[in-house]
């Protein structure tokens, strides 16, 4: 995946917001730190902060595992050919208790490249079932997988800063509202503390 800000744009940004132009009070290598903690804290919180979309291969049967690098499954839009081109009609979205309770042997119904449904699990994030099961030379599918986030990496990085400086002025509230933004800029509840 193509990197859309450069993390230096990102440390200059909250080095000019907390008044440290030329990292003179925080080394850059505290700064990268802050932003490199928020991005893993963006991505534990909210696996949306990231998403992509990629050409999938499916594996023989109805048990599909995500690619390594991959968060959570946000979605599965349509079947694809091998080349990414669209193919056959949109993918519905399911559950398992849904599809076993309307067909209790689904998993022996015939086997098809085209998938009609999918099944993901929020418990199980990085797996998911397709219906018709897939057969030993199987189709493909384009996932969204885990768009730009260097805002709330911006919010958090001055939202460490402020803490540390929270002792000073009004400081305690410029951290206050950076990580209120953080937590917008995510998406995620205001009331969520930071651990």
């Amino acid at each position: 995946m193509a990197i859309t800000t450069d993390v230096i744009s990102v440390i200059n940004d909250i080095c000019q917001e907390v008044g440290d132009v030329g990292a003179t009070r925080r080394t850059l290598a505290t700064y990268l730190m802050y932003v490199n903690d928020g991005q893993l804290k963006a991505a534990k919180q909210s696996a949306n902060v990231n998403p992509m979309s990629v050409n999938f291969n499916l594996v023989a049967g109805a048990l599909q595992t995500l690619p390594s690098d991959a968060i959570k499954l946000i979605e599965i839009p349509f079947n694809t050919s091998s080349d990414g081109s669209v193919i056959g009609l949109p993918i519905n979205k399911s559950d398992l208790p849904t599809v076993i309770s309307r067909n209790s042997s689904w998993t022996a119904d015939p086997a098809s490249i085209s998938v009609g449904c999918y099944m993901y699990n929020e418990d199980n994030p990085l797996q998911f079932y397709v219906y018709p099961v897939q057969p030993a030379t199987p189709g493909y599918v384009k996932l969204t997988i885990s768009d730009d986030f260097s805002n709330a990496l911006f919010n958090y990085g001055c939202y460490r800063c402020y803490s540390e400086d929270s002792a000073f002025g009004n400081q305690a509230d410029k951290r206050d509202h950076h990580f209120a933004q953080y937590l917008s800029e995510l998406g995620l509840p205001k009331h969520l503390v930071d651990n």
